[in-house]
């Protein structure tokens, strides 16, 4: 967060979009894109859940098409983002707590939770979550997804 310091929020926000224009949207999955447009036709609610700072989780999130989306909060002040945390950090175990946090919160009773990930620092979600999605997993995850039996994707740009 250190280059940040003293950026205004509205400056942030701007570099956060042309950061998503150039480094991330190249990079979505067309397999991603096609899996969120389905789940929107099928009514389905959409959750990320990273850990990455909330306002460039939220700002992918939104350009996506995700309903929610949840990153690290940091505190703010004068107008500007801290290296502070705020709240539960979106990160290991974190992001199961704060994703039962929501699941308390929310008006919709959820009859199952599938989660897609890459990382093996998402195996307490992954455990979580009533199914596990593999999308190119770095081979600790891969080797704990053949054991657990998580169904395996393999998706290329």
């Amino acid at each position: 967060m250190s280059p940040l310091s003293g950026v205004s929020k509205e400056t942030v926000s701007l570099l956060v979009e042309q950061c998503i224009d150039e480094k991330i949207m190249p990079r979505l999955f067309p397999q991603a894109a096609t899996l969120i447009e389905q789940l929107k036709r099928d009514n389905i609610q959409t959750v990320i859940i990273s850990a990455s700072v909330s306002f460039l989780v939220s700002a992918i999130g939104k350009r996506i098409g995700i309903d929610e989306a949840m990153g690290i909060d940091l505190v703010e002040e004068g107008g500007c983002y801290t290296a502070r945390i705020d709240g539960i950090p979106t990160y290991r175990e974190g992001k199961v707590a704060r994703l039962e946090q929501w699941l308390i919160e929310s008006t919709t009773q959820y009859s199952e939770i599938h989660f897609y990930t890459d990382s093996i620092n998402d195996r307490p979600l992954c455990e979580f979550a009533d199914y596990a999605y593999l999308v190119n997993p770095c081979p600790l995850l891969k080797a704990l997804g053949d054991k657990k039996d998580w169904q395996q994707l393999d998706w290329s740009l």
